[in-house]
């Protein structure tokens, strides 16, 4: 799916009051009691590396968690990287605090993001979404996203293939 940055954007408005924020360094004890599972040295090392991570914090904890790289994607659950062109930016690892999902909280951050993210000079957000996870395609349609092509996978052993198909050719300079 992808979303041109240059469209207009009206920021949705979630059903609690939350703060959009880039993740720091000294948030992620905060980040971790979000997503208990990850790993510390991973993330610090996105930080490093220059991925940024949008957070939404409801009453000062964080409810809602986005990464964004414009450097490669990598798609985990198909072990596969996706080659970006530049002006691209690919959003991955969204996460909303069960509590807090089906509140406008993730597409409140999107679009916050995609402000970030044209600011910066950026022409276009990617994310790559399982079919069957309606969830997350409700709120990227919600944030203006809209399906644009299709990616698998196939593997025996070492062997694989890789197949992008693209519904539509991405944007020119």
């Amino acid at each position: 799916m992808h979303r041109a940055l240059e469209d207009p954007r009206v920021a949705p408005v979630p059903d609690v009051p939350v703060t959009i924020d880039l993740l720091r360094e000294l948030d992620v004890p905060d980040y971790l009691r979000l997503r208990p599972g990850a790993d510390v040295a991973e993330i610090l090392g996105r930080l490093q590396r220059g991925l940024r991570c949008f957070i939404a914090r409801y009453e000062g904890r964080i409810v809602h968690a986005g990464w964004v790289t414009t450097c490669h994607a990598r798609i985990d659950y198909l072990d596969v990287e996706m080659p970006l062109a530049p002006g691209d930016a690919y959003q991955f690892e969204s996460f909303t605090a069960p509590a807090f999902r089906g509140r406008g909280i993730a597409a409140a951050r999107v679009s916050a993001m995609a402000d970030h993210l044209a600011r910066d000079g950026q022409r276009r957000l990617i994310a790559c979404v399982l079919p069957e996870n309606t969830a997350a395609l409700r709120v990227l349609e919600k944030a203006g996203y809209r399906a644009v092509g299709r990616i698998g996978a196939l593997r025996c052993g070492p062997w694989r293939r890789i197949r992008i198909h693209m519904d539509e050719a991405p944007p020119t300079d």
